[in-house]
């Protein structure tokens, strides 16, 4: 018996060294390992609509930003690990016209006791727009529509400058190895930029794009022992709704040597059972034996 849990102990020490995780991200997968859904990451255009009349005169500009669309530069690959010691269920939404994320949820229900229970018994017995076109110094008449970048431009000579808030502030983002696969999801927020014409009017906004934010990383946790929840909720590919319940490992932990040792002593009392069940079969067929 101590030998089985010393081995048991040992084990679990192994286990503990991998944990499992239901959900996980591989950026820009190697050759071979591309099963799964394909997501990538958002962007959207900041526009100037410029109204110019008869003219040839600019009467009116406007701001507004494009829908979100993917950034194809760079996919990921989102699926469910193989799981030896839980049953994992995973519910993916992607649209399917752009490919961004709208929903995931993950659930993780240990089954380590379960499997060493059984080992105790056995052992008794789309390309996106890179860089804006260049905006023409002259429009005729009519309504037209720019894709602005940062800096000072001047379509249909309206002059226009877009610059990012706050400007003395950058985030560095995460680091995560290509072609690997890392647990949880990987996104991009908006950030805000403040967008101001001279004329014809003076008009300023504040817009959103995630065009130049950094690349986030977003943890499904791993566990072992714990029965774990991640409900996930994305919005033009980007996180709106993060929400992880998830059980006590230590308390998960503390209830495996009970379920082992006792399939291990059940297993045990099924063998000598099996023992006595014989001797009676033995005797009864001897005392048989005897009355012929």
């Amino acid at each position: 018996m101590h030998t089985l849990l010393r081995r048991a102990a040992g084990f679990l020490a192994c286990l503990g060294l991998s944990a499992c995780t239901s959900l996980t991200s591989t950026p820009n997968p190697s050759e071979g390992d591309e099963d799964g859904l394909v997501y990538y990451l958002p962007k959207k255009d900041l526009l100037a609509t410029v109204v110019v009349d008869a003219g040839g005169t600019p009467s009116s500009v406007t701001f507004s930003t494009s829908g979100a669309y993917p950034d194809l530069s760079r996919r990921f690959v989102l699926k469910q690990p193989p799981a030896l010691f839980s049953r994992n269920e995973t519910t993916l939404e992607v649209d399917p016209l752009t490919g961004l994320l709208k929903s995931g949820k993950a659930t993780s229900t240990p089954k380590v006791a379960e499997t060493l229970t059984g080992l105790a018994e056995a052992a008794g017995t789309f390309k996106p727009m890179t860089t804006p076109p260049t905006p023409s110094p002259t429009c005729p008449s009519g309504t037209h529509t720019f894709v602005l970048s940062i800096g000072e431009q001047a379509p249909c000579n309206v002059k226009i400058s877009v610059s990012k808030l706050p400007a003395d502030k950058t985030w560095a983002g995460v680091k995560r190895e290509d072609k690997t696969a890392h647990s949880g999801v990987f996104y991009r927020q908006q950030e805000p930029y403040l967008l101001q014409a001279a004329q014809p009017q003076r008009v300023a906004s504040i817009l959103y794009s995630p065009n130049d934010a950094p690349t986030m990383f977003l943890p499904v946790p791993r566990g072992l022992f714990a029965e774990s929840a991640t409900d996930l909720v994305f919005t033009d590919g980007m996180p709106s709704k993060y929400s992880i319940t998830r059980d006590s490992e230590l308390a998960g932990l503390l209830k495996l040597p009970a379920s082992i040792i006792s399939a291990y002593f059940g297993a045990i009392g099924k063998v000598f059972e099996s023992f006595g069940t014989n001797s009676t079969n033995e005797a009864s067929a001897l005392t048989n034996q005897l009355q012929l």
